[in-house]
């Protein structure tokens, strides 16, 4: 039997964790396996010890929650300017459709849905 292959169950855990990252971008067990020299079933043993289907998911969600963050942010830092665009976009605008949206999404940035006066006013 190769040596390997014999202790590959007390590798560190900077080596499961390595595969870990490397299957959560290549979404495969084997080419996991074959890109890291592990043995298949050690890779397979591991992601099911360490749930990292469930873990996956788990930091697939984190990631898109701070993506989302970093969006709202950078909308925030920059919603004055696009408001000052929206207002001046109304007033020089020559077809009333195109004046009536910009105004409508210069509320939505303060967070006042048109149309919803006296029903809830301002998102909070």
């Amino acid at each position: 039997m190769n040596p390997e292959h014999r202790t590959c169950r007390h590798r560190p855990p900077a080596d499961v964790e390595e595969a870990y990252r490397h299957w959560r971008q290549s979404g495969s067990l084997r080419r996991t396996a074959h890109a890291l020299a592990i043995p298949e079933g050690t890779v397979i043993a591991w992601s099911r010890r360490h749930g990292w289907v469930e873990r996956r998911q788990a930091d697939d969600d984190f990631d898109a929650q701070l993506m989302q963050a970093h969006a709202i942010d950078r909308l925030v830092q920059h919603a004055d300017d696009y408001v000052k665009r929206l207002v001046d976009l109304a007033e020089h605008a020559d077809r009333d459709a195109v004046k009536l949206n910009a105004i409508k999404h210069a509320l939505a940035i303060l967070g006042i849905v048109p149309g919803m006066a006296g029903r809830g006013g301002p998102i909070r």
